[in-house]
C-alpha cells in the first residue's frame, strides 16, 4: 500500500514538473528547456563566425574559412544563482575544450566560478564573445598582453546596483590545451569596474542591440584590472606504454607582472573604447627582463536606423621600451550591417598593420616576441556572424 502510494505521489510530482516546463526559442536566449521559475534551465548554442578573408604580406594568402565555431551548453541547476557554461571551440583540429567551469553565486556581493575559464583581464577580450565584438575578431595587441584562459577560481560580485564590480582570481598556470598542471606555475589576477550610470550593453555595438528602441541611454564604464603569473613550459612527451601525451617541465620560465585601464562609452549612435596595457617580464632565457606596453582604441557610428554602422580602430604596440625600433602599428576600417541582432550580422573589414623590425637575427626584440612577423600587412575579410 505504501509503495503503491508512493508510485502516486511521484506521479503527481512528475505531471506538476512536466506542467512547469517551457521549451523553445526564446528571443535573446535562443534554443531552451527550462522550467518556469528559472530555477532549472538548458541552453544549447553555437557561436559561428565565417569568413572569406585575404592576407597580403608580400603575397596574397587567402585565411581558413572559420574565425571560430563554438558549441554551448549553458544554463542553471537547481537554482537561478547555481550556473554551468560548456563550450568546445569545433573549427580546430584536434577540437578542443574551451570553457568548462560552475558558478554559484547566491548573492550579487560575492559568487566563485570554478573550472576552466577566461581570465579577467581586458573587458575587450573577456567579457565579449566573438559574436559580441565590433570588429570581426579581437585586437592584435589586447591579445598579445591578454592572460588567456585557465584552470582555477575567481571570486566576483557587484554593488549598489552594479555601481561597483569586481573578479579575482587564482589559477594554475595551464593553457588551455594543457591539462596537465606544472608545479609552480601560477596566475593571480584583480579587476575592478566602475559603472557610475549603470551596466553597458552586453556587446560592443550596444547602439543596435534593440531593433525597435528609439533611444539607446548614455552610458560610461572604467575599468582596471592587474596581475602577475609565473609559466614553466610544458613539453609534451608521448608515452608509448600508456598511449597517452604526458607534459614535462622545460627549462624555459617567464615571469610577468601586469597592469591595464580600460573606458567604454556608450551612446545612441556613438560607441566608443579604448585599452591600454603594461607589462614587465623576466624571461629566465638568457636574456635580460624588459617591459612592453601599448593599447588600442575604436569608435563606431550607427548611421543607418538601427542596423548599418562604420568603424575604426587604432593599434600601437612597444614590446620592448629598452629597444629601438620594435613598434607596431595598425588600422582598421569596418562596417557591420545588423541583420538580426544578436544572431545574425556582416561585416566589411580592411586593416593595415606594420611592425618595426629590430636590427637582428632572432625575430625578438631583446628577448620579446615581435607582434607581426613581417613589416607590412594587409586584410581583407568579409564575415557573417551567427549565434543562437
Amino acid at each position: 500500500m505504501e509503495e503503491r502510494q508512493a508510485a502516486e505521489d511521484q506521479a503527481a510530482t512528475n505531471a506538476a514538473d512536466a506542467a512547469n516546463a517551457e521549451a523553445g526559442f526564446f528571443p535573446g536566449s535562443g534554443f531552451v528547456l527550462r522550467t518556469k521559475d528559472g530555477n532549472n534551465k538548458m541552453h544549447l548554442g553555437l557561436q559561428s563566425l565565417m569568413h572569406a578573408q585575404v592576407t597580403i604580406n608580400g603575397k596574397a594568402q587567402v585565411q581558413d574559412p572559420f574565425v571560430t565555431l563554438r558549441a554551448i551548453s549553458e544554463g542553471a541547476i537547481y537554482r537561478k544563482w547555481i550556473r554551468y557554461w560548456t563550450s568546445l571551440e569545433l573549427a580546430a583540429n584536434p577540437v578542443y575544450l574551451l570553457d568548462a567551469y560552475v558558478e554559484i553565486q547566491p548573492i550579487d556581493e560575492f559568487g566563485l566560478r570554478l573550472g576552466q575559464q577566461w581570465t579577467p583581464i581586458s573587458r575587450h577580450e573577456y567579457l565579449y564573445g566573438p559574436h559580441q565584438l565590433l570588429f570581426p575578431d579581437w585586437d592584435v595587441v589586447s591579445n598579445y598582453f591578454w592572460t588567456g584562459r585557465d584552470k582555477g577560481i575567481t571570486a566576483f560580485g557587484s554593488f549598489a546596483n552594479q555601481l561597483l564590480a569586481y573578479q579575482v582570481g587564482a589559477y594554475l598556470g595551464s593553457p588551455l590545451r594543457q591539462f596537465q598542471t606544472i608545479r609552480g606555475n601560477y596566475l593571480f589576477t584583480a579587476r575592478f569596474e566602475l559603472n557610475p550610470l549603470g551596466v553597458p550593453g552586453n556587446t560592443e555595438f550596444a547602439y543596435a542591440e534593440k531593433e525597435n528602441a528609439k533611444h539607446v541611454p548614455f552610458k560610461y564604464a572604467i575599468g582596471v584590472n592587474g596581475w602577475m603569473s609565473k609559466a614553466n613550459e610544458g613539453i609534451e612527451n608521448f608515452n608509448p606504454t600508456t598511449f597517452e601525451f604526458e607534459t614535462v617541465p622545460s627549462a624555459v620560465t617567464t615571469v610577468n607582472h601586469g597592469v591595464g585601464a580600460d573606458l567604454l562609452l556608450q551612446s545612441n549612435r556613438i560607441m566608443a573604447q579604448v585599452e591600454w596595457y603594461f607589462r614587465h617580464t623576466n624571461p629566465h632565457e638568457g636574456f635580460a627582463s624588459y617591459s612592453s606596453t601599448g593599447g588600442f582604441g575604436q569608435l563606431g557610428y550607427l548611421f543607418y536606423k538601427r542596423k548599418l554602422d562604420a568603424a575604426v580602430r587604432l593599434s600601437w604596440a612597444d614590446v620592448n621600451l629598452d629597444v629601438a625600433h620594435d613598434q607596431t602599428y595598425g588600422i582598421e576600417l569596418n562596417s557591420t550591417w545588423y541583420f538580426h541582432v544578436p544572431n545574425i550580422a556582416f561585416k566589411l573589414r580592411y586593416g593595415y598593420g606594420h611592425q618595426q623590425m629590430p636590427n637582428d637575427d632572432t625575430g625578438l626584440a631583446g628577448g620579446a616576441p615581435l607582434i607581426l612577423s613581417v613589416p607590412h600587412v594587409h586584410v581583407m575579410t568579409a564575415q557573417i556572424n551567427t549565434s543562437f
